[in-house]
């Protein structure tokens, strides 16, 4: 199958005027395998997801250090902390990569997951209770800049098992981003 249409785009703004999108080149995005998700923080790393081979999952959270005038180092995985074997994505990174929130489907306990850095590394995950995980699928986490809201989309499907095969409704809720630190 060819996955060169679940790649990472750019676009640029030039003079005041957005510029056509294009398609990062390797090492970021590939024709075998499927990048998505996309988050630059503030130093001008990414953050993704792929479904590359050599890690843990379907999906794994990728870090490409950003080198400069437009170019990235190979794309690293976040490792087995955050990834598991059942995939890992969606993920929303702090500008300062101080935490990220990442949806992970974990077995025990799937859904939205806060990991916080500590000495360069990213420490165990740690479950959203009530409202911000529910029976229903919680994806696309999001931060404002400046932390006072975080922002969640949630799929409702029926069956409910069924996926997005069976989706009747999509919404997007919001609490304050304090929630991130209890």
């Amino acid at each position: 199958m060819d996955k060169s249409s679940e790649d990472i785009y750019k676009r640029q703004k030039v003079d005041g005027k957005w510029q056509f999108a294009e398609r990062m080149p390797y090492p970021i995005s590939t024709d075998e395998y499927a990048e998505s998700f996309p988050v630059v923080v503030a130093n001008g790393s990414l953050y993704f997801e792929s479904d590359r081979p050599g890690d843990l999952g379907k999906e794994d959270v990728y870090r490409a250090q950003y080198l400069g005038d437009g170019k990235f180092a190979a794309p690293v995985s976040i490792g087995p902390v955050v990834n598991t074997r059942e995939g890992s994505g969606d993920t929303f990174v702090a500008p300062d990569e101080s935490y990220l929130i990442v949806n992970c489907w974990r077995s025990e306990l799937p859904g939205l997951h806060v990991s916080f850095r500590k000495d360069e590394e990213w420490q165990s995950p740690i479950f959203f209770p009530g409202s911000i995980n529910t029976e229903w699928t919680d994806f696309c986490p999001f931060v404002t800049p400046e932390s006072k809201y975080f922002f969640v989309s949630r799929w409702y499907s029926d069956p409910p098992e069924s996926g997005w095969a069976g989706v009747v409704k999509v919404e997007v809720y919001w609490v304050d981003a304090k929630v991130l630190l209890t």
